[in-house]
């Protein structure tokens, strides 16, 4: 006779591979949807182009996906969580507000530069429909905070009054995501140094 907690734990060990499939074949559409977006545009992109790129039949991305909006919605969100989860990391750390500053400059340039396909079709969340668009946006927002949070702390230390917060925040993001247009990991500077510059930029500038 098995015993109850027995069973719960041969239930879970059989549940977890299939799962563990499950996630890895989401990633896996999430990545070639992410590279023909860039490649192709949203809309050049079709249901049927995922599939075949993705070696797997156009019921299989139905099974995960409701629609082609969903998949750009999710792909869009899964790599604006993760950001939002390494600033949220940062700022709450213990660091000074300089340190903290260069910490999230360089975590995103790194990710900018080991991520090009899925940085490259951030501008697509205004091919989203209205309700996932305010979604996408509110996840977004986070970051935003976040990163205001941390410049407006260092501005307050030094005393800088150059501008804004807010409009510092607006303005260095903005510059840190026009780097995936131009930047190229064979290029002459590497990621690391790329980071180093962009952030002597951005100190120069709220000083």
């Amino acid at each position: 006779m098995v015993t109850k907690k027995v069973a719960r734990t041969r239930v879970k060990k059989e549940e977890t591979p299939a799962v563990d499939r499950s996630q890895a074949q989401r990633e896996k559409i999430h990545k070639v949807a992410a590279r023909l977006f860039l490649k192709k545009s949203y809309l050049g992109t079709s249901i049927e182009d995922i599939a075949q790129a993705a070696n797997v039949n156009k019921a299989t991305i139905y099974y995960y996906f409701k629609n082609k909006n969903q998949i750009l919605y999710d792909v869009l969100v899964r790599f604006t969580k993760e950001f939002n989860e390494q600033a949220r990391v940062i700022k709450d750390s213990d660091a000074t507000s300089e340190k903290k500053l260069e910490l999230l400059v360089y975590s995103h340039v790194r990710w900018l530069a080991s991520h090009p396909s899925v940085a490259g079709i951030s501008q697509l969340y205004k091919s989203l429909t209205p309700k996932l668009m305010r979604s996408f946006i509110d996840i977004r927002s986070e970051y935003e905070i976040i990163f205001r949070e941390v410049l407006g702390e260092l501005m307050v230390k030094n005393g800088s009054k150059a501008v804004e917060p807010k409009i510092a925040t607006f303005f260095t993001i903005g510059m840190l995501n026009y780097i995936n247009q131009w930047y190229r990991t064979n290029g002459a500077l590497s990621d690391e140094e790329l980071a180093a510059r962009a952030l002597t930029f951005i100190k120069k500038a709220i000083s």
